[in-house]
């Protein structure tokens, strides 16, 4: 059982290596891949720790990949899931520190999170100073742009990839300003959908994107 979920997840992760390593790689094609293996894990019931091995590091390649194609919320909740499993092994992986940072760094892209049960489930996780640490930095430096707290939401979430790949086909800029032209036509794309988003530009009046 374990065997065939590592193959099925193996071919899939193929596939988003394959688009991650195009020029412009696309978010709404690696977006249905990482819906694939989320049903996979969700209908897998094996409970042994070569399985919680496995899925703890599935998960966390999920997350990974929701936080490249910028779906910070998605990566934030399949963060917890991983840290979740990686408590439940007998011996704590090393990079169990770099999955807590991170899922601080998603937690608080949009809104200020304090994370206090991200903490309570570290406990014993890592060194305390070094959690600490993490939490003390992490706190300190939230964010460095605002984003728009929309794309948090269910509504969002259900048409982001529809709305990114008219994006994809109707830009005609690439290079310098692009941004300026995918933001205004997602602005569109959205609008049409009835959510109402602002781009960075919008969120951050006094900064400069090129």
């Amino acid at each position: 059982m374990l065997e065939k979920l590592q193959d099925d997840v193996l071919t899939i992760v193929k596939k988003i290596e394959e688009e991650r390593e195009k020029d412009n790689p696309r978010s709404f094609v690696i977006s249905p891949f990482l819906s694939e293996i989320i049903t996979l894990l969700n209908s897998f019931k094996e409970d042994n720790q070569e399985a919680i091995n496995f899925l703890y590091k599935t998960y966390n390649y999920v997350a990974k990949m929701y936080a490249y194609i910028g779906r910070f919320t998605l990566a934030s909740k399949y963060r917890l899931i991983s840290l979740k499993y990686a408590k439940r092994l007998i011996k704590v992986p090393k990079d169990t520190t770099e999955i807590i940072y991170q899922l601080l760094r998603d937690r608080n892209y949009y809104v200020d999170d304090d994370c206090e049960d991200v903490k309570e489930l570290a406990q014993g996780m890592t060194d305390p100073t070094v959690l600490e640490n993490i939490f003390a930095e992490r706190m300190k430096n939230r964010r460095s742009l605002k984003h728009d707290p929309i794309e948090m939401s269910d509504e969002y979430l259900a048409v982001i990839d529809e709305v990114e790949e008219k994006v994809y086909k109707n830009r005609t800029i690439s290079g310098m300003g692009a941004c300026h032209e995918i933001w205004h036509l997602k602005y569109i794309y959205l609008a049409e959908k009835g959510i109402e988003w602002r781009s960075p530009a919008m969120m951050n009046p006094h900064v400069m994107f090129d």
